[in-house]
């Protein structure tokens, strides 16, 4: 038997629902599948409307792997003249699969469309383990996120 063979392909807007599965996969409460809900509701017209960048990885029709990059609204700022930012996001793969590069695939496939959109940062949150596959793709530690709730 052949061993199993990893394909990419972008994110569409009927992955909208895999795509909430997968970001909120913590728990079956119904205020968790209603986050689902709204999350997929949310992101599929982005998608549409190509606001969000999306790739995939499938194995025998199945989504193994994911990462994305919602496109902001960000404004000019002294480091960029250009109004979009983008956020990476969704970066995922199924446990299966690590440790093979996949991630790192599907994120920089990620990158080379924000860069051929001409978007010039990418931002991004990285758990302590994500953060080293960030680093080696040229992403630099920042000052962490405030936020202010209102």
């Amino acid at each position: 038997m052949s061993p199993i063979k990893l394909s990419f392909r972008r994110a569409a807007a009927d992955d909208a629902v895999w795509l909430a599965a997968h970001r909120f996969s913590f728990g079956e409460a119904p205020q968790d599948r209603e986050l689902r809900e709204r999350y997929a509701r949310w992101v599929a017209p982005k998608i549409e409307r190509a606001e969000y960048i999306g790739w995939l990885g499938c194995a025998e029709d199945r989504v193994v792997a994911g990462a994305g990059a919602v496109l902001l609204d960000w404004g000019p700022t002294h480091h960029d003249a250009g109004a979009l930012r983008a956020r990476l996001c969704n970066v995922f793969t199924d446990a299966a699969w690590r440790r093979r590069g996949v991630a790192g695939a599907l994120v920089q496939r990620v990158v080379d469309d924000v860069r051929a959109a001409g978007i010039r940062a990418i931002g991004l949150s990285a758990s302590d383990a994500g953060a080293v596959l960030y680093r080696r793709m040229g992403f630099e530690p920042s000052a962490s996120e405030m936020l202010l709730r209102l």
